[in-house]
C-alpha cells in the first residue's frame, strides 16, 4: 500500500484499487473509480474527512483526506478535486430502474 499520497500535477490521477494507510492530499483532480461511497466530513485524523467505499473488486477502502495549510505548498481542501466514479455496474442498475419506472408511470 501507499503510506501519503500527494497530488499536485495538472493531469488527472486514477484511483482504481490499493491502499492508503496515511491519508491523501491533493490539489488536483482525482478520479476515484468504485462504489458506495459514503463521505463524513468528521472522520479521519486529517481534518479532511474521510471517504469509505468499494473498489469495482468489492474490496473496501477507506481514505482519511486532507485539508489545510503546508507551508511550502499552500493550501489543500482534497475533498473538493476528488469526482467519484461508479463501476459500469452501478451505473446499469441505475439506468435499468429508470427504465423500470419509466414503464410502470
Amino acid at each position: 500500500g501507499i503510506g501519503l499520497m500527494k497530488v499536485n500535477s495538472s493531469n488527472p490521477v486514477n484511483l482504481h484499487g490499493g491502499v492508503i494507510s496515511n491519508h491523501l492530499r491533493a490539489a488536483s483532480t482525482v478520479n476515484i473509480h468504485g462504489y458506495g461511497f459514503e463521505y463524513d466530513p468528521l472522520a479521519g485524523d486529517y481534518t479532511g474527512g474521510q471517504l469509505t467505499g468499494f473498489w469495482a473488486d468489492d474490496t473496501p477502502f477507506s481514505i482519511d483526506l486532507f485539508a489545510g495549510w503546508m507551508p511550502g505548498d499552500g493550501f489543500y481542501d482534497t475533498y473538493s478535486n476528488i469526482v467519484l466514479v461508479p463501476e459500469p455496474a452501478t451505473i446499469l442498475l441505475l439506468g435499468l430502474g429508470g427504465l423500470f419506472l419509466r414503464k410502470r408511470n
